[in-house]
């Protein structure tokens, strides 16, 4: 074993975490996800400002849906053990040539957590441990044993508060069984873990259980963040200058308090990320942009309130910018966005900071039929007319484009391409359409997303509750891929291509809800075209 005796640990947890429920659960079949035994929530501090847990060991219906999924993805019947067969291979390839199966399996349990309760802003230094739950404390004890007897360096036995544990002076480290657990990490991270196991944790935390609760009980790997005592951890670590440290809480400031969650999840046909977290300052409703677009479609995204997010982002510039200035001592007085606006001959607050929800689209299965547009809604159509004749006076003067004025906006036709494009203001919108598309395709389609078969089973995956923002359908973008005819000659396509025949969507989404938004991140898979089967799927290595 190296000088750093427990990096085989890590990495075996890691790998386990890797195969993400490939690891053999029970193959009976369950309508709900199955006794995933201890819990590590039990073993951390209560007031750890970070913590993450994954499912390593599923059964039921979690394991019945990450086979469904994955094998369709992956095009085969057993993607548990294709994932364990690879791991296997990494573990065998290593200096420590230690065997998932022979050495972990038997005695790890359905979950590992992990947490820290110190880190510095560099990362270099954190206080933490990982936490496995075990089913043979004693197979386990035998590893550690085993592990620490081909370690270079000696490892001291200790004890703290009855736990008996294996440390490593030099690099802080420790490791040792408490119960139903294995905990590994710094040598105070494993003494943290002990405490809590013996009360007060973070399972036991009314406002972390809370908290936690909007977190999906089919979740393959969650994560909490308590926001308030990660705050207070940056804000004490005294790495800051006060212009800095100043800086970070104007940031902040307005934010509503309260956790930030993280989760997976691996249906039948679906894999999804999502998270909860404090809605941000002035946060609005999600933008409904993206469901009137047109209904062949194939991408399309949306986002609420530009103007405000931009205004925000330029007063945290200039408010960084000045103290910038205070701190260098020089005495100077700079306005930057006035020299901005003075060297383009526009005003950026003005001119951008009007502008509302925005969103575009792309359509098309052919390089000659593909088409799209760009909405920018504004509540101040004078100044977006304005804006857009002066982007119309700057086109004007480059040589390779050919501009022409209409009464609310104007077209251009770049020389030697064989599609144009049309700006427009109309009903409080700045609208530019190009290639297949016209302005009219824009604002009134013939039929639009929110009627389309393929955009509401995107929808449902993501929930009726979330608004969608993204969306990307993979079947017209490998039709027009294809129609290039180059790529059907081009190795790295012909590779990629089972997958993306497999791969059926991607939406994305969110909602506000009181002080709290939600957002989350789906992709859809499906059976591949009959004349894929035969393809060889290549090997992914996690």
């Amino acid at each position: 074993m190296t000088n750093q005796p427990f990096r085989l640990l890590f990495l075996a947890l890691l790998s386990a975490l890797a195969l993400a429920l490939a690891a053999c659960g029970d193959d009976e079949s369950s309508e709900d996800v199955g006794d995933l035994g201890p819990d590590p929530a039990t073993m951390a501090p209560a007031d750890a400002p970070f913590y993450a847990e994954a499912v390593v060991r599923p059964e039921g219906a979690m394991l019945d849906d990450f086979n469904s999924a994955f094998g369709t993805l992956l095009g085969t019947e057993d993607p548990s053990a294709m994932l364990r067969d690879q791991i296997e291979q990494e573990l065998a390839d290593s200096e420590e040539g230690v065997s998932y199966s022979e050495d972990i399996e038997p005695w790890l349990g359905a979950r590992v957590g992990g947490f820290v309760t110190e880190v510095d802003p560099s990362g270099e230094k954190a206080e933490g441990a990982a936490i496995a739950a075990v089913t043979d404390a004693e197979a386990a004890q035998t590893f550690i044993d085993e592990q620490a007897e081909s370690a270079e360096q000696p490892l001291t036995d200790a004890e703290y508060n009855g736990v008996s544990y294996k440390v490593d002076s030099e690099e802080g480290s420790a490791v040792g069984i408490n119960g139903d657990f294995l905990i590994a990490g710094t040598e105070q991270g494993l003494k943290d873990a002990v405490d809590a196991g013996a009360g007060d944790s973070l399972a036991e935390s009314e406002t972390a259980t809370t908290a936690r609760e909007e977190i999906p009980d089919n979740s393959l790997f969650s994560a909490f963040v308590d926001t308030a005592a990660a705050i207070d951890l940056i804000e004490s670590s005294g790495e800051f200058t006060p212009e800095q440290l100043k800086s970070f809480q104007s940031q902040i400031e307005g934010y509503s308090e309260g956790p930030v969650n993280f989760w997976g999840v691996v249906e039948e046909s679906t894999m999804s990320l999502a998270a909860s977290a404090p809605a941000p300052p002035e946060g609005g409703e999600p933008s409904e942009l993206l469901s009137t677009f047109p209904a062949d479609a194939w991408l399309a995204f949306a986002a609420p309130d530009v103007g405000q997010q931009i205004q925000a982002s330029l007063d945290q510039f200039k408010a960084g910018f000045q103290a910038g200035l205070q701190s260098s001592g020089t005495g100077l007085n700079v306005d930057p966005i006035a020299e901005i606006n003075k060297a383009t001959g526009i005003d950026v607050e003005r001119d951008l900071g009007s502008i509302g929800d925005v969103g575009g689209f792309v359509q098309g299965t052919s390089l000659l039929g593909i088409g799209g547009g760009l909405v920018l809604e504004t509540d101040d159509e004078q100044a977006a007319s304005q804006a857009v004749d002066r982007l119309a006076m700057a086109l004007q003067n480059q040589r390779e484009v050919q501009v022409t004025p209409s009464d609310t906006g104007f077209t251009l036709q770049v020389a030697g391409a064989p599609i144009g494009a049309e700006v427009r203001v109309e009903d409080g919108k700045v609208v530019l359409a190009g290639g297949g598309a016209t302005v009219d395709d824009v604002l009134e389609p013939a039929e639009t997303l929110d009627g389309s078969d393929r955009f509401n089973t995107a929808q449902d995956a993501l929930g009726d509750d979330l608004t969608a923002a993204f969306f990307l359908d993979f079947a017209p973008v490998v039709s027009l891929i294809e129609s290039t005819g180059a790529a059907t000659s081009d190795p790295s396509y012909q590779m990629a291509k089972p997958y993306l025949d497999r791969l059926d969507y991607v939406v994305a989404g969110s909602k506000l809800d009181g002080d709290r938004t939600s957002a989350a991140f789906v992709v859809g898979v499906k059976e591949a075209p009959a004349e894929s089967e035969d393809t060889a799927a290549a090997v992914i290595t996690p």
